[in-house]
């Protein structure tokens, strides 16, 4: 692209001063060069008048008689000045392109805004609102479970009240069973579950892996222990599909960060599916987005 269109160009783009200053450069550089008619002819001379005709030089290395738009000698093959100049003027206008065409592809790929690029009110998607979130905090760092408020209001609202009242308080991770469950809660501690139940609730949400449910009594399939939960809860630890039978173990949420933390405390010493030391909650907390 020509060194003028380009600065035209540019202008009606972005605005000649939103541009980068080196490209400005290499574009004023190609201006300067973009008429070669200031070329001079350097090693040709011409004689005395009258002694060679107007379109003829004489070389300034072997004397031969040449003619006046050669840029090389023919008898001594030397490369006049003019030459030179050209050959160093089209390897400047192939630098400075080349250049360009780079900082151009730099300048509109790498996430630039022009003045008439900004982003409006339109173009900023709020974050989601309503999000809630039961924080568990231990001694091998902090397990943050999203609470599902949509497919499971009852259970989530019981778990937001018990932890708001500070029941958690002195509970913990007590039983651990790798590749099926952690679960945790106050049933080993000096408070036991808690003697409220909570109603059995339909959320149609499956026991996988990471997902979070309310412990209870019996079997996935037996109705009359359906609303035996109260205040423990798991980990799913992975497919659990023998909790999901016709009144399944209800999930109330899924573990989002802390899986880590999960990994470690599997790794503690157990009998008998219990831990031989519970580790403490240190905080149970609710928070939203």
């Amino acid at each position: 692209m020509h060194g003028c269109t380009m600065s035209l160009y540019i202008s009606q783009k972005k605005g000649w001063h939103h541009f980068p200053d080196k490209l400005k450069s290499l574009i004023s550089l190609l201006e300067r060069f973009k008429n070669p008619a200031h070329i001079g002819g350097g090693m040709a001379r011409r004689k005395k008048a009258g002694e060679l005709r107007d379109d003829k030089v004489e070389c300034g290395y072997c004397d031969a008689v040449i003619p006046e738009d050669a840029l090389r000698c023919p008898k001594c093959g030397k490369l006049f000045s003019a030459a030179k100049k050209m050959a160093a003027f089209v390897v400047v206008v192939i630098v400075v392109l080349a250049s360009m065409s780079a900082l151009i592809a730099i300048y509109y790929f790498s996430g630039q805004q022009g003045y008439d690029d900004v982003p409006g009110d339109d173009d900023i998607t709020p974050p989601t609102t309503g999000s809630k979130f039961m924080v568990i905090g231990t001694s091998y760092g902090q397990i943050k479970i999203e609470l599902d408020t949509v497919n499971a209001p009852v259970t989530t609202a019981h778990i937001i009240s018990l932890v708001n009242s500070g029941w958690y308080n002195g509970g913990g991770w007590y039983r651990a069973i790798p590749g099926f469950v952690l679960q945790g809660g106050t049933e080993r501690s000096d408070k036991g579950s808690s003697s409220t139940n909570v109603a059995w609730e339909d959320t149609g949400v499956m026991n996988t892996k990471y997902t979070v449910a309310m412990a209870r009594s019996g079997q996935a399939s037996d109705p009359a222990a359906s609303g035996s939960a109260s205040s423990e809860f798991f980990v799913n630890l992975g497919a659990n599909t023998n909790l999901d039978s016709q009144y399944a173990y209800v999930v109330f949420g899924k573990v989002v960060t802390g899986q880590n933390v999960i990994d470690t405390i599997l790794g503690l010493p157990a009998t008998s599916e219990y831990l031989d030391s519970m580790v403490m909650f240190t905080s149970v907390s609710i928070t939203s987005v």
